[in-house]
């Protein structure tokens, strides 16, 4: 029972007493403002703001008529840095992986990959890692088909010698018998992959042509990115660390800006991507933006093995 309690002062003046017999109190007064307060505040939490993070594939933007996008990725031969482009190969077997590992396409081949690491900016302070790309070590081109530097790689039947693979070697002899020809020795591999890879939007070697960006731009404005580029080796566990020319003679402690990115420059209009040398020091009246690259194997988006002392 509710009960309401008054309270009678004792006045010499005011002989009148007022007894409230109804006195109502509304105790849901301002109730359903708060519930409707509560369930917009619920549904707000419980439906999802919509953000697109759709995103499209975006083609080169080359000079060559096939639009093709040409990577050539150079190993080193020697232990101390020479200043010379010679002393680089697009060879697996300089980082271990022998010939006939690759020829039979073995797991320490199959396995191993170049990363790209795509950055907001070029300073290794400031910048954010936004997408990265992978690109496995068996997509390259053959040394033995055109635009490659040695023009055949020679099988060896010596235990000592780095390219010793006696299975193709007596394969190579058995065809020479077969077909009355008396090429050799020497024999050659026919197929023999490199670290060069020449991607198109159609054939075998698509897997990395197109690469893969935001649709809408109104979540991340930015177009402009600086690639990395790293080997993970499938043989020894290694990673092996790459710039963007040749390391100078003797020289280790290499400038960020200059030696690791190429630029990448999405259009939002046309959906394709260009690559372009970046050197802040070479190129200085431009930002840091040289050529274009990417497009033939006389200019493609090339990469050396840094020497790690």
């Amino acid at each position: 029972m509710t009960v309401n309690r008054v309270r009678i002062l004792r006045s010499d003046t005011d002989k009148k007493v007022t007894l409230p017999i109804a006195n109502d109190f509304d105790e849901s007064l301002g109730r359903e403002q708060l519930i409707k307060l509560y369930e917009r505040s619920e549904m707000q939490d419980s439906v999802n703001i919509i953000q697109d993070f759709e995103t499209t594939r975006y083609s080169p933007d080359t000079d060559n008529v096939d639009k093709h996008i040409i990577y050539d990725m150079e190993f080193s031969l020697v232990s101390t840095p020479t200043g010379n482009s010679l002393d680089y190969i697009p060879d697996y077997s300089v980082v271990g992986i022998s010939h006939p590992d690759i020829v039979d396409r073995k797991g320490n081949f199959t396995k191993s990959f170049f990363k790209f690491d795509f950055y907001d900016t070029a300073d290794p302070q400031k910048q954010r890692l936004y997408f990265s790309v992978v690109n496995p070590a068996n997509n390259g081109k053959s040394f033995s088909n055109p635009g490659m530097y040695s023009s055949l790689i020679e099988i060896s039947n010596d235990p000592n010698s780095i390219n010793y693979d006696p299975i193709t070697y007596r394969a190579a002899e058995i065809e020479d018998l077969e077909d009355g020809v008396q090429d050799g020795p020497p024999y050659y591999y026919d197929k023999l992959e490199s670290s060069r890879f020449e991607f198109s939007a159609v054939g075998r070697n698509t897997e990395n042509y197109y690469i893969q960006w935001l649709k809408n731009r109104e979540l991340v404005k930015k177009n402009v990115f600086f690639m990395t580029c790293k080997f993970f080796n499938a043989e020894t566990g290694k990673v092996h660390k790459f710039i963007n020319k040749v390391q100078p003679l003797n020289k280790y402690n290499l400038s960020i800006p200059e030696y690791y990115y190429y630029q990448i420059t999405f259009d939002p209009v046309k959906f394709t991507y260009m690559f372009n040398e970046y050197d802040v020091a070479l190129y200085n009246g431009n930002n840091g933006l040289g050529p274009k690259v990417g497009g033939d194997f006389l200019t493609p988006v090339r990469f050396y093995e840094y020497i790690n002392p």
